[in-house]
């Protein structure tokens, strides 16, 4: 897959997914930045889409859905399998790996494993700021500095905003104080409590054969 947008051409409009779900999402470029089914977009409007069993691999900035995302909205969107970024400064996250200026992430969540080196996160690699609201993420999340269940770097806004043991992080970001709010540590079946009430988007953990598309 060619990711949609790029240093050079941004994505830079809307895009509803309209509830539909991509599957097997592959890319595998250990040595490029910028991967994921978005690779850079700018003040752009991303939503109603999830992936599901996204196998992800860049150098840095890599998320399964926005690779780097600036003066964006993200909403309801989730993202399931796996991404990984090889650099030393991976900026990786399961759903984005890079939000700036302003990148807001509402009502999704991400429960792929996630890998990197440095600020590393279960839904957000890194961000100076923005903010998470209504998001969580459960996949595992390992890496080598900077690392956070939810948030691997950085100062976001954030409001109902968790992370899972299942991260393997007691830390829900792994360096860096929000501008508010806190990442909560929840238990699965407290995940699932939160979902029940509707205060979280609803989980979706779905086994798919692996393929390249």
């Amino acid at each position: 897959w060619t990711p949609i947008g790029s240093p050079s051409k941004k994505f830079t409009a809307t895009f509803d997914g309209n509830g539909h779900v991509v599957s097997n999402l592959y890319i595998y470029r250990p040595n490029d930045n910028n991967q994921g089914l978005f690779g850079w977009a700018s003040n752009a409007d991303i939503k109603n889409v999830g992936l599901e069993n996204v196998d992800v691999t860049g150098g840095g900035w890599v998320g399964g859905l926005v690779g780097e995302g600036s003066s964006s909205t993200i909403s309801n969107c989730y993202a399931t399998g796996s991404v990984t970024g090889t650099r030393t400064y991976s900026n990786v996250g399961g759903l984005v790996g890079y939000g700036q200026n302003r990148i807001i992430i509402s009502s999704s969540y991400s429960t792929g494993s996630v890998t990197g080196n440095n600020n590393v996160g279960g839904l957000l690699g890194w961000s100076n700021y923005g903010t998470i609201n209504n998001s969580y993420s459960t996949g595992t999340v390992t890496g080598n500095a900077n690392v956070g269940g939810l948030l691997g770097y950085g100062g976001v806004t954030l409001d109902n905003a968790y992370y899972t043991d299942t991260t393997g992080q007691t830390n829900g970001i792994g360096s860096g104080t929000p501008s508010s709010g806190t990442a909560q540590l929840v238990t699965m079946d407290g995940l699932h409590e939160l979902i029940s009430q509707g205060i979280l988007p609803d989980y979706k953990s779905k086994t798919v054969d692996k393929g390249s598309s």
